[in-house]
């Protein structure tokens, strides 16, 4: 978790439609999360992305990590 990043991968109707590069295993990297930030702040950032999704899209989402 040193350099976490918000990764999307995309449904089959939209995933040949933008001209960028997958380069996360054939996800799109959207958003660095505290690059920039200390140890403690990066993983508070996580938690909050982690619950922000879990509750906007609990359904759509990767809760293993």
């Amino acid at each position: 978790m040193k350099r976490p990043w918000l990764v999307a991968w995309l449904e089959p109707p939209y995933q040949n439609q933008l001209p960028v590069s997958r380069d996360h295993h054939g996800g799109l990297r959207l958003y660095p999360i505290a690059h920039g930030g200390s140890p403690n702040n990066r993983r508070t950032q996580v938690n909050e992305l982690r619950a922000a999704l879990t509750w906007c899209a609990p359904n759509l989402h990767d809760k293993t990590f």
